[in-house]
C-alpha cells in the first residue's frame, strides 16, 4: 500500500502542512497512521477524506 507523507499530502492539495495538522487535531481526519518515529502517513482512503474536507471547506 502506498502512503503519503504530510508534506506530500499538503503539496498535492496546495495547502500548508499546518492546515493538515489542524484538521487532524480537530478530528476531521481520524485514524491517521504514524511511522516508527511519529510522522503522519496518509493512505489512499485518508487522502480521499482530506480531499473531501478541503472541498467542503471551499463551499462556504
Amino acid at each position: 500500500m502506498r502512503y503519503y507523507s504530510l508534506s506530500e499530502a499538503a503539496a498535492k492539495f496546495i495547502i500548508p502542512q499546518s492546515t493538515v495538522r489542524y484538521y487532524e487535531k480537530k478530528g476531521l481526519l481520524p485514524l491517521i497512521e504514524r511511522d516508527e518515529v511519529g510522522r503522519r502517513l496518509f493512505s489512499k482512503d485518508q487522502m480521499s477524506l482530506l480531499e473531501t474536507v478541503i472541498c467542503l471547506k471551499n463551499t462556504q
